[in-house]
């Protein structure tokens, strides 16, 4: 026996036994993750012939322990080496070594077989073997050299590997060239660092300094850049430092692997395969470009959802349909993109193209064609399906990333430098192994606490990264819950769009264009098929089974649909398998089929129920299916070298269905009691119920009566036992719920309302499975996207329901199961109809009125009978100012109608930008209308056709005019006439717009002058204005006015030559309180009994809005005063002694260097002096507010100021202090 000691790091590769080729052993085959069956899947490749009988495989140790396997290497290591660091060393035999593990054969046995040791491990030793041994015929071996002396002479060497993983094998981080800065970088610090600070980084890195300033960057071009990075922070650079983190990708290392990984993904993903969704991948299934083949999907960004998911897709798109109109879709794919430190959660159902969706994003990131695309520089980019496979092969995110990309030079610590632009992308959340289990009793780490560790932008491996994560929306739910809080976006993934669904349809069937037109048709007037089609998996089930004319009549459910799906997979993977199904027929009517169908629903649901994902080979052959699962088509199969394979549901639509027929076949509820599943299983058993009741669909029945009949023969006293506690099982699903009743004969239908949506979808499956109720009348409102109305008018038919007290619905189509609600509506034989043109699109039904609200492009769309049977037409009208020339012709088509009907119209609301008012004027000529009714012009211009607008309104010829001028942006700018008030909103700059002929009609005036004039000083054309209304000589009152003190004087002119009257409030800024202040006080509404509220305030002068000024109104006068723009000193005595009573707040908020406390003190001073004459009225005085906070321990005379807010004793104690008299204080401090 021959003994070589090596290096850990000179471990061999995977070992046969055998001597290796030349240029060492072939890689192992990579784990088969595209679904090939392990016998179709090549064999390993061990690099040269097996000997006879194929290559050895070890024997169970016999009482000698020998065995047939020779390997050629042993490891001496110490098991658990951190909890019990006295463990005696254990010798094992090497079989490979991968991802930086040796993987062994243990002689123990039974207990941990196979090992695996991480390759630096402490004490690690490894041997070279070469080992002869004969065998005697008992068996025994033995050994015909004993080498113990040559090992006795040899040292074990243990060489220790990096602390820091690599991606690229380990390779310590010294300074290569690839860890060296780029030229952009050192040309930004030579161009930022002074000629001393060069100097001195220079020294400090140990280069020569002999050169001139621009060789700096040549000298630095081999220096590592943590080590540039070190120096430049012991000089005080970190602007720098942030600078080129932020803008540049630092090392050439870190370029050359970013520039490698978007090759490797452009390369990977420029080509994809075309392939129908239900049909088996087969020789003729082509690759194409990706670009060419890929339909832009519709996403949303949508809120969280806080409610328990379940697996069922079908509930996830009638969810989805709730929000769907919430937010604005687009097909950008720019919006999933991730902003900083940020989350994405891609939500949407199986088949719905979320996997798509990922590779092109990845694909358009790697050829630089997604906006921003600078913000990342790195993706990695994981599949839960391919984790779930070589689980086993790593332990943590390091080893994952050796596993996933062993060829990129960088590390950890390389990319937690530009953290926050890289980018983990993890698709296929749901199809993640033992994602829901809560507890895990390993000392290692799960694949799934791995996953969670990639996901969270907060950890500390790669802090600040970004995430894009997608799956169906149960499985994403529950991960977001899982993480940290963090920022997040939500997007829904919508599928096709109503114009892709056509173009899809279109191309499934090619030159049958009659066909196509069939099944769009049939879409348009089913609401399933519409929320199906809008997923391409679905949108292929409902194109083939109108393809095969498996039916003559509409398919009623969604249940149905996926029946025929079924049948069509069946047909489609059993033919590659067996001589071929002629018909669909010969499927339904196959015992065989039956039998195997069944094992598949008993596997369906096994691992639905308990959130299984995968599922292996043993699990599978217990079921005794006459042909094996796996080729049926239903089942992914995954292989790994090492384990044994796994499988899971190809289309997770079809396990829902699979476990729905189960439930029905069997009719066991009882394992499943009290799981969410089995409720989320509702709609499918409803609708096999249905299908079971109706007898309408033959290929069901056939196929059912077989399952049936296979399952009685198996347990035939199952149904006596079950059947009982299944018919109180699908009797409670339609019970209407308390919320959909009222006064115990009224049934509402709100389609808002979650709890009547999902009745609805249950009554829809099995309508005749309903629990009837007696009800008088209805109510219904349908919102949102729930436009299924065949099934409300099929439930108030089933309920005998013949009066609808109310009837809304938003965004009709005008069918004709609308109509027949309509006939039942409270409308009755003679109404009145109120059209409004706008932007909402509706219809009302309510006693003796239809309301209806479109907008121009819809107006076509209104049914004659509904118009020609109203008595009276009401035509309001919101003319946009969006609408163009073509919804102008809309809007006069439309009236036009109107003149058809020779009914009585009339206009009671008209509401118009200026610039379209000749367009109202068009359409009131058209309708031969003399007079109309209320009118608002938006930004107007008072043009002639504004002043003809008037003279037909209801305005009259007496009227008053309210006039606002402001300049706040929320002020919007228009004119409103109703009977008798004409309402002008103006800014100061148009009033000299405002027409003399309008003004001079009207009989009163009432004024207002807003904040925002004093912002923009624009007082003066407020005041010319009020001249030259007093030039009218008519009535003129100011309801509020805000002005400056600079102003006072002409304004108390005005009032007092021209009579105005103040009746609201008045307010003064920057007041002095000088005899034009007191006297417009006096001609204020204050009143001569009034209370005054005084807040005093000290604050920065650059605190926002620390404007004084005193605010009169009726019965209170409010003084505002603050340090830097009032004094206290000036407010009158003669005003003070005027009030009733005071309400006093104080609050100081002061940090001022020490130069600026005299102003403090003397401000302080004012406050306690204020006080004291307040107290000298003998008023009643309520202080509310005392807050003193400044800063300063040096200032003796301030301590008892200083960052206090007082409580009522405190105060006491401080005004005592200063003499005041508290007999009329009342405290009642409150917090502000």
């Amino acid at each position: 026996m021959e003994i070589e000691i090596l290096d850990v790091d000179e471990a061999p590769k995977p070992n046969t036994g055998h001597s290796q080729p030349p240029g060492g052993p072939p890689k192992p085959p990579e784990p088969n993750i595209q679904g090939q069956d392990v016998d179709e899947a090549p064999k390993p490749n061990i690099g040269h012939s097996q000997p006879p009988g194929g290559p050895p495989k070890p024997l169970e140790p016999n009482i000698q322990g020998q065995a047939d396997h020779n390997p050629m290497y042993v490891l001496v290591y110490k098991p658990n080496p951190n909890p019990n660091p006295k463990n005696n060393p254990h010798c094992i035999f090497v079989k490979s070594v991968i991802d930086r593990h040796f993987h062994c054969l243990n002689s123990w046995g039974e207990h941990e077989p196979e090992p695996r040791v991480p390759i630096n491990q402490a004490e690690n030793q490894l041997w070279k073997i070469m080992l002869k041994y004969d065998r005697t015929p008992e068996g025994n071996g033995n050994v015909s050299r004993d080498d113990s002396s040559y090992i006795n002479e040899n040292k074990a060497k243990i060489t220790s590997t990096s602390n820091t993983v690599m991606f690229n094998n380990g390779k310590s981080d010294k300074s290569t060239p690839a860890s060296c800065c780029l030229e952009e970088v050192l040309d930004y610090i030579s161009k930022k660092l002074t000629h001393e600070e060069s100097k001195k980084l220079l020294k400090s890195l140990g280069i020569d300094d002999n050169g001139s300033q621009e060789e700096m960057s040549k000298k630095l071009e081999n220096i590592a850049w943590f080590d540039l990075k070190k120096e430049l922070e012991m000089i005080g650079k970190d602007d720098i430092i942030d600078h080129i983190k932020k803008k540049t990708l630092i090392t050439k290392g870190l370029k050359t692997t970013s520039d490698r990984l978007r090759k490797h993904y452009d390369n990977e993903l420029e080509d994809c395969l075309v392939e129908q969704p239900l049909s088996p991948y087969t020789e003729d299934t082509t690759s194409a470009k990706r670009e060419d083949v890929y339909i832009d999907l519709v996403v949303l960004p949508s809120a969280d959802v806080d409610k328990e998911w379940s697996n069922s897709d079908r509930a996830a798109l009638i969810e989805q349909q709730k929000y769907q109109k919430r937010e604005k879709s687009t097909k950008d794919i720019n919006q999933i993109l991730p902003s900083d430190n940020e989350a994405v959660f891609v939500r949407g159902v199986a088949g719905i193209g979320k996997t798509t969706l990922l590779d092109m994003f990845t694909y358009k990131w790697a050829k630089r064609e997604l906006t921003n695309t600078a913000s990342i520089e790195f993706m990695f980019h994981f599949s839960c399906r391919k984790l779930n496979i070589i689980s086993n092969r790593f332990n943590s995110l390091e080893e994952l990333f050796q596993l996933q990309y062993p060829d990129l030079n960088i590390s950890f610590k390389d990319l937690k430098e530009i953290s926050e632009r890289v980018l983990i992308v993890i698709d296929g959340l749901d199809e993640l192994k033992d994602l829901y289990l809560s507890e895990n009793l390993s000392t290692s780490k799960t694949t799934n606490q791995i996953v969670f560790e990639l996901l969270n932008p907060k950890g500390a491996w790669l802090p600040n990264h970004k995430v894009i994560t997608c799956g169906r929306p149960k499985a994403s739910e529950f991960v977001k819950k899982q993480l940290p809080k963090t920022r997040r976006k939500n997007i829904e993934l919508c599928g096709f769009d109503d114009e892709n669904i056509r173009k899809y349809i279109e191309n499934f069937f090619g030159e049958q264009k009659d066909e196509a037109k069939k099944v769009q048709k049939r879409i348009e007037q089913s609401y399933d098929l519409q929320i199906m089609a809008r997923v391409p998996v679905f949108l292929y089930s409902i194109c083939s089974v109108y393809k095969e004319q498996l039916i003559k009549a509409p398919i009623n459910t969604q249940t149905e649909l996926t029946f025929f799906a079924t049948l069509i997979f069946i047909k489609d993977h059993f033919n590659k398998k067996s001589k071929g199904y002629k018909t669909v027929r010969d499927i339904a009517g196959d015992k065989n089929v039956a039998k195997v169908l069944l094992c598949l629903m008993e596997l369906s649901t096994t691992t639905y129920m308990q959130n299984k994902i995968l599922f292996r080979q043993s699990e599978i052959s217990l079921l005794n299916s006459p042909i094996p699962l796996e080729e049926t088509g239903f089942l992914s199969k995954y292989s790994s070298n090492l384990l044994e394979p796994s499988f899971q549901f190809r289309h997770l639509f079809l396990q829902e269905f699979l476990t729905g027929l189960q439930i029905c076949v069997t009719k066991d509820i009882k394992p499943f009691s009290g799981n969410v599943e089995l409720s989320s299983c509702k709609p499918t058993i409803l609708g096999i119920q249905r299908m079971l009741k109706m007898k309408e669909n033959e290929l069901f029945l056939l196929l059912y009566k077989n399952l049936e009949a296979i399952h009685q023969s198996r347990k035939p006293d199952s149904k006596a036992e079950t059947a009982f506690t299944f018919d109180e099982f699908v009797g409670e699903f339609l019970k209407i719920p308390s919320s959909m009743i009222a006064n115990n004969d009224t049934l509402f239908i709100k389609t808002f309302k979650n709890d009547c949506v999902e009745f609805l979808t249950l009554y829809k499956e099995s309508r005749d499975n309903l629990i009837p109720t007696p009800f008088a009348s209805a109510e219904i409102i349908v919102t949102g996207n729930y436009k299924d109305f065949l099934n409300i008018v099929n439930l108030i038919n089933d309920l005998n329901i013949k009066n609808i007290d109310l009837l809304h619905v938003v965004e009709p189509k005008y069918s004709e199961h609308e109509k027949h609600l309509i006939s039942l509506s409270a409308l009755g034989d003679e109404y009145k109809t109120v059209i409004k043109i706008g932007r909402a699109k509706s219809f009302t039904c309510k006693q003796g009125e239809l309301q209806i609200h479109s907008d121009p492009s819809s107006l076509k769309g209104i049914p004659d009978d509904m118009l020609k049977k109203s008595t009276l037409i009401d035509f309001k009208i919101f003319f946009e100012d969006k609408y163009n020339d073509d919804h102008v012709v809309d809007i006069v088509n439309f009236s036009r109608r109107l003149l058809v009907y020779n009914k009585r119209i009339k206009v009671p609301y008209i509401q118009v930008n200026g610039l379209n008012a000749h367009n109202i004027v068009t359409l009131i000529n058209e309708l031969k209308i003399k007079k109309t009714g209320e009118l608002v012009v938006d930004d107007p211009k008072y043009s002639a056709h504004e002043k003809h607008l008037i003279s037909l309104s209801a305005l009259g010829k007496e009227f008053k005019t309210v006039i606002k001028i402001d300049e706040n942006e929320l002020h919007d700018l228009y004119f409103q006439c109703r009977r008798g008030d004409l309402d002008i909103n103006v800014c100061s700059l148009s009033l000299a717009e405002i027409p003399d002929d309008l003004l001079t009609k009207s009989t009163s005036f009432d004024v207002s002058i807003g904040f925002e004039i004093l912002e923009d000083c624009n007082m003066t054309d407020a005041i010319n204005f009020l001249r030259r209304l007093s030039s009218y000589t008519k009535p003129i009152t100011i309801s509020d006015m805000y002005i400056e003190s600079t102003d006072v004087l002409t304004i108390v002119k005005l009032i007092l030559d021209n009579n105005f009257v103040i009746t609201g409030s008045l307010h003064v800024y920057y007041p002095s309180y000088d005899k034009e202040e007191m006297r417009l006080i006096t001609l204020s509404s204050l009143g001569e009994e009034f209370q005054t509220n005084i807040e005093i305030a000290m604050e920065n002068e650059d605190c926002f809005n620390n404007k004084s000024y005193f605010e009169c109104y009726s019965g209170y006068l409010t003084i505002v005063c603050h340090s830097v723009s009032c004094s206290l000193v000036d407010i009158p005595n003669e005003l003070l002694q005027m009030s009733n009573s005071f309400r006093v707040s104080i609050e100081v908020e002061f940090q001022r260097t020490d130069d600026e406390y005299e102003e403090t003190v003397d401000f302080l001073s004012d406050i306690i002096d204020f006080l004291r004459r307040l107290t000298s009225n003998n008023k009643p005085i309520v202080l509310e507010h005392w807050k003193c906070q400044i800063n300063n321990d040096d200032y003796d005379d301030m301590k008892v100021w200083r960052w206090i807010s007082h409580d009522e004793k405190t105060i006491r104690s401080i005004l005592e202090g200063h003499n005041i008299d508290m007999t009329n204080i009342n405290f009642q401090l409150k917090k502000k």
